[in-house]
């Protein structure tokens, strides 16, 4: 079982990502933005296996919490789906630390496939 951050600033989208997550085994954790998940992150409460990330957030991008975050020792390895609205994000976003990206609106097939492609990547399979 893996750990999924879903970093989402619409709640009902948040809300259905992580019950997808959920319903292929998994544990979900929801943030509106990046500085709440800095926060959930630094206070160790959640230690994801997987961050699932809207770039386009509030306050702090996507990719500035990317960057923050991997370069912060304390936090342990993880993978991190990009997720958004613009195609012209996906080159800076790989090339920034990502490890798949998500062009939206997507269906939920293709981010079922790209939960399962990552989470099997690391050797996580649900209970």
């Amino acid at each position: 079982m893996a750990n999924v951050l879903v970093i989402e600033d619409d709640r009902d989208l948040a809300d259905v990502l992580c019950s997808l997550v959920e319903a292929l085994g998994h544990r979900a954790a929801r943030a509106l933005d990046a500085e709440t998940a800095l926060d959930l992150l630094e206070s160790g409460k959640f230690s994801p296996t997987l961050i699932l990330c809207d770039l386009t957030l509030p306050g702090m991008h996507g990719l500035t919490f990317l960057q923050a975050i991997r370069e912060n020792a304390r936090f342990p390895a993880f993978r991190f789906v990009a997720m958004s609205g613009s195609g012209a994000d996906r080159a800076p976003s790989l090339s920034g630390g990502a490890t798949d990206y998500l062009l939206k609106p997507f269906t939920m097939h293709e981010l079922e496939r790209v939960l399962r492609l990552s989470l099997v990547h690391d050797g996580v399979a649900p209970e």
